[in-house]
């Protein structure tokens, strides 16, 4: 009896969570997508973040330590985000060291709202806290339930690509292990371009 309500239970929460996902083209913007920073030489996740496109795109970054005059930050959530700067976002990280895993997974704007509401109202973390932070706040969303709350980015990059319909993304660039100083060059490109 217990595997049958069990079983019942996991069904229910598919097929609400596929309910809840955005289908169609006047909803596909908006998204979600988990950023996880991986060490080349441990196989380690080393950071993770939340990139929202709702009303407005920003990038929840808990316990980031990424500063730039580009980046307009407030409690560990990074505002005016478009493709340019998530770009240079996604290439700070990027580097000889480490790669990024780009998870990116199409929602209803209900969930996307609530995505960006909940990043807003989250506060700054503690250090050490990021895969923790965005764990919790993705297990409020509809269609997130199943994701578990961890404190290791590379369980929970696991657990977000058994969603179904996440669509991943590696990158790989050569910039030196220092990211400060990849930072101020990227600056400089990037300033260049606007």
């Amino acid at each position: 009896m217990r595997i049958y309500i069990s079983v019942l239970l996991t069904c229910l929460l598919l097929l609400t969570s596929n309910l809840c996902r955005a289908s169609g083209p006047e909803i596909s913007s908006k998204e979600i997508s988990l950023v996880t920073v991986m060490s080349n030489i441990s196989g380690r996740g080393g950071h993770s973040s939340l990139i929202i496109k709702s009303t407005e795109t920003v990038i929840f970054d808990p316990a980031g330590r990424v500063r730039s005059k580009l980046l307009k930050e407030k409690a560990d959530v990074l505002y005016n985000i478009d493709q340019n700067l998530e770009n240079f976002y996604i290439s700070i990280h990027a580097r000889e060291t480490h790669h990024v895993v780009k998870q990116t997974i199409s929602v209803s704007n209900n969930i996307a709202t609530k995505a960006l509401n909940l990043a807003k109202a989250n506060g700054p973390v503690a250090p050490a806290l990021c895969a923790r932070s965005i764990s919790v706040l993705l297990r409020k969303l509809p269609g997130f339930e199943l994701i578990n709350m961890t404190y290791f980015p590379e369980t929970l990059m696991e657990n977000f690509g058994n969603i179904q319909g996440v669509k991943t993304k590696k990158i790989f660039e050569n910039d030196g292990p220092d990211k400060h100083k990849s930072l101020i060059e990227l600056e400089k490109k990037y300033k260049i371009k606007n």
